[in-house]
């Protein structure tokens, strides 16, 4: 075990160093990198718990500042030159309909998604809370889940081509909150 220890920051520092390699362009040796920086990761969470994990963190963030302290140092010297581009000649100007397109996606993903992403939440711990499990756990797993939830839940609005393509995740959200907050 205490091999392993050792070893898991090493293969974290290693990863990195192909990481780095990777980006030259040699994309298998990036991806390499990230499978073998993740199995570290997991690797010594699991034999060392949280300690573990941050030992290896921490490795990984001094092997990172070094490789780019090191390319910094070996940077060319001087300033580059700045970008000469023309101005724009005229800028866009907001109508009323683009403005109503904005307040539509804002609408839909801070209130609407907040409370959809807070109704699966209540729907989660009320499952919990009738499978008989501790009611403070339920009420921590409530208030973690619910802005995770929303985080996860505006990522796929944000990807949606138009805000009337917006409200199914949301509905779905809130549907499925729904269900399982109904008692059984």
């Amino acid at each position: 075990m205490e091999a392993a220890i050792v070893c898991m920051p090493v293969a974290a520092t290693v990863a990195l160093g192909l990481i780095r390699v990777g980006w030259d362009g040699r994309r298998s040796l990036a991806l390499a990198g990230w499978a073998l920086a993740i199995a570290a990761a997991v690797a010594l969470a699991m034999l060392a718990g949280a300690w573990g994990l941050a030992i290896v963190a921490t490795t990984a963030i001094v092997a990172a500042l070094a490789i780019l302290l090191r390319d910094a140092w070996r940077a060319p010297r001087g300033r580059a030159a700045p970008v000469r581009s023309a101005p724009s000649i005229a800028l866009p100007r907001p109508t009323l309909r683009s403005v109503g397109r904005r307040l539509a996606v804002f609408l839909l993903v801070v209130p609407v998604a907040a409370a959809a992403a807070a109704l699966l939440a209540f729907g989660l711990q009320a499952t919990l809370v009738r499978g008989r499990a501790a009611e403070a756990d339920t009420v921590a797993l409530m208030m973690v889940a619910q802005p995770v939830l929303w985080a996860l839940l505006a990522t796929v609005q944000i990807t949606r081509a138009s805000a009337v393509r917006m409200i199914a995740p949301a509905l779905a959200c809130a549907a499925l909150g729904l269900i399982l907050w109904w008692p059984l």
